[in-house]
């Protein structure tokens, strides 16, 4: 063999023994090899600085300045920040540091351009988007806020916020409405709110009512929180002359339930027959909260 195949396979070199003859094998075509050998390994190392990008040289080098800017953050405890380039509930970064994969354990930092308004995916390096959860729940409303910082880690599946904006699951309020009610508990039309609860949290539940008037002069109203049928709290008033009786504050209402979806509503009553309205103007609220 008298030329080089390096670097596409390696070179098979052939020693003299002390049987072969002087020119066996040949001292130019041994040379040759030798030569071509040495240029091949040249030609792959590079030049100092080399501006082929089949080099090693070149490689390295370009290696070289991501690593060492990693290693310089880790050393200074600087955290790289991303910007988020797209939009509500859909979030897009791309880090300078290009990762090849989704891997278990892998955190992010950016500041969202926008606020979620429920079910939301982080997609990194165009590597696909992935759903963002909080504490294996479907993000509520606000739980990411603009230009906020947001810590993301992937789990292997999804992406699990680790730094919400919000703690609240849900919220309504209405200004205005009519109940036509007796002794029996009746809802607040418009006053539901269905809230998804992670495992192991508690949730504060808190009714606030401003102004009902009646047509009626009861002797006890009663406003109450409720789930299924059932009063979790509520509050009652004993007013025999008013047709705006003291409501009594608000109702609160601290629980700890289970684990998924749960509809809360808004309930009224009064102990004689006659029409409840919600003041025109004046604010009836429901929410429920992680605590």
């Amino acid at each position: 063999m008298s030329t080089s195949t390096f670097p596409t396979s390696l070179d098979s070199y052939t020693n003299p023994s002390s049987t072969n003859a002087v020119n066996s094998p040949s001292l130019a075509a041994g040379q040759t090899l030798q030569n071509d050998s040495l240029a091949a390994l040249e030609t792959k190392i590079g030049i100092d600085n080399s501006s082929v990008t089949t080099t090693i040289d070149y490689k390295v080098k370009n290696a070289a300045s991501p690593i060492n800017s990693a290693i310089t953050q880790l050393q200074q405890n600087v955290i790289t920040l991303y910007t988020d380039t797209g939009s509500a509930n859909t979030y897009v970064i791309t880090p300078t540091v290009s990762i090849g994969a989704y891997a278990k354990g892998q955190v992010f930092f950016f500041i969202a351009a926008n606020t979620n308004t429920g079910a939301s995916t982080l997609n990194v390096n165009g590597l696909g988007a992935k759903a963002i959860k909080y504490q294996g729940i479907v993000l509520p409303a606000g739980f990411i806020q603009t230009l906020t910082t947001v810590q993301v880690m992937y789990d292997g599946t999804q992406f699990q916020l680790l730094n919400p904006a919000s703690s609240l699951l849900g919220f309504v309020d209405i200004t205005a409405g009519f109940i036509t009610t007796n002794t029996t508990e009746t809802p607040i039309t418009g006053m539901t709110i269905t809230v998804n609860v992670p495992a192991g949290r508690r949730v504060r539940l808190i009714l606030y009512v401003e102004h009902i008037s009646t047509t009626g002069v009861p002797g006890a109203l009663i406003i109450a929180i409720s789930e299924s049928g059932v009063d979790l709290q509520r509050n009652q008033t004993n007013n025999a002359t008013s047709t705006r009786p003291d409501l009594g504050g608000p109702v609160i209402h601290i629980l700890s339930p289970t684990a998924g979806a749960h509809t809360y509503y808004a309930q009224v009553s009064q102990n004689t027959s006659g029409t409840l309205t919600i003041d025109s103007g004046f604010h009836t609220q429901l929410s429920a909260e992680l605590i």
